[in-house]
């Protein structure tokens, strides 16, 4: 069962690990145009079982952005399997009327160990293509590594929503029951900065959980398995903890 933040759950994945959402309530994406994040990346990641088990006990760590239309989302962020961080996105709609399942992990860009940050944007830039562009950063501000597409591919949709995530998930497919007692985590993450562009102010408003003016931009905001996912939040920025031990 979900543990509400602010507002309802508007969805409960269970047996995917502990993880939290925020979600902006419907709005048009052509005021709000794209969302920012500076992402301090976990300080401490452990993926496999304490049990050292095969490989799909494994678990994949998501910090992502996302922007949600016609009843799914398109996650446009970062993923860790065990290696670094690299730029993903995945759209959750499963396909298409021909078939096509869109979504890629661009692992050419892979940040190395000297990354500590990571600025993510995710914008709409029709009903079927969006973009993503994510720079990791050392402790001194230096470029590690750079990904920018404006032409990823999605199933159609009238786009309504911004969301974001953080989330620790056993890898695909999934062949046992989810255990959260593994022994994985991810600690030591947060999301700052937050903020969602204004094209007509022409100015970013911050879009932190408890964001007062417009309160629109967080609507819900919701954790699965706490006390297992943690989460402390500033008028634009979310601290996250997730403990599977």
């Amino acid at each position: 069962m979900a543990y509400n933040i602010k507002g309802t759950a508007i969805f409960e994945e269970e047996g995917h690990g502990a993880h939290y959402y925020a979600f902006s309530d419907d709005l048009y994406t052509t005021t709000y145009s794209e969302a920012f994040a500076n992402i301090v990346l976990p300080t401490t990641f452990q993926n496999i079982p304490s049990d050292g088990s095969a490989q799909y006990s494994r678990r994949n760590g998501f910090i992502s952005l996302g922007i949600y239309g016609s009843g799914n989302g398109v996650d446009l962020g970062i993923v860790n399997k065990g290696n670094g961080w690299m730029p993903c996105y995945y759209d959750t709609k499963a396909y298409d009327i021909y078939g096509n399942h869109y979504g890629a992990e661009f692992s050419s860009y892979m940040a190395n160990s000297s990354a500590t940050n990571a600025i993510i944007v995710a914008k709409p830039i029709n009903s079927s293509t969006v973009g993503l562009y994510v720079q990791f950063l050392d402790a001194n501000g230096n470029q590690v590594v750079e990904f920018s597409r404006n032409n990823l591919p999605v199933v159609s949709r009238t786009w309504s929503k911004y969301y974001r995530f953080a989330s620790l998930v056993q890898d695909l497919p999934q062949t046992a029951p989810d255990d959260r007692t593994d022994g994985t985590y991810m600690l030591g993450g947060s999301f700052t900065n937050l903020a969602l562009y204004n094209t007509t102010a022409s100015s970013y408003y911050p879009w932190g959980i408890w964001t007062t003016s417009p309160a629109t931009l967080i609507h819900d905001a919701w954790i699965m398995y706490y006390p297992k996912c943690q989460v402390s939040t500033t008028n634009n920025s979310d601290s996250f903890s997730i403990d599977h031990r």
